[in-house]
């Protein structure tokens, strides 16, 4: 996750601010309940069965 931002005071006892956030991920593997998926070149155990 990556996180930028910035803050301005508006009054004595008073911010406000902006933050922008970035969230990155990835997922391997195969479905077994598709159809059209070749299991046989799967590196997931659970579908070599």
């Amino acid at each position: 996750m990556l996180g930028i931002g910035h803050e301005w005071w508006i009054g004595e006892q008073w911010s406000t601010g902006i933050l922008v956030r970035a969230t990155s991920g990835w997922v391997s593997g195969t479905d077994p309940s598709d159809p059209n998926e070749d299991t046989a070149r799967s590196s997931c155990p659970r579908a070599r069965s």
